[in-house]
């Protein structure tokens, strides 16, 4: 699909990397898991409604997985993402983000 516009460009750049900062959260507490209020502290200015559907879009992926769908988690495939060494579309590539420190 072509982007028709600089707004387009921005919300799409902007949930790519909403989507790759949720991994990044997820990667520094893993093994353990965290529920929703805990991702909604380290991503506060999105909406609970918001991180839930980026959350189980990044599941469809296979990079996250819930248990009993209230605490997720990283995945193996996850964590290989943030390594370089998957790629995906839809999710802004790790070497992007400023903030992916351990």
């Amino acid at each position: 699909m072509q982007i028709v516009n600089q707004e387009q460009l921005m919300v799409r750049v902007q949930l790519q990397r909403l989507r790759t900062g949720l991994l990044v959260h997820l990667n520094r507490c893993y093994p353990r898991h965290m529920d929703l209020p805990q991702i909604h502290a380290h991503e506060n200015e999105h909406g609970s409604n918001r991180l839930r559907r980026e959350l189980e879009y990044l599941a469809e992926l296979g990079f996250v997985k819930a248990a009993k769908g209230k605490r997720w988690r990283i995945t193996a495939l996850g964590r290989d993402f943030l390594l370089g060494l998957v790629e995906a579309q839809g999710v802004m590539e790790p070497a992007m983000l400023s903030d992916i420190g351990e």
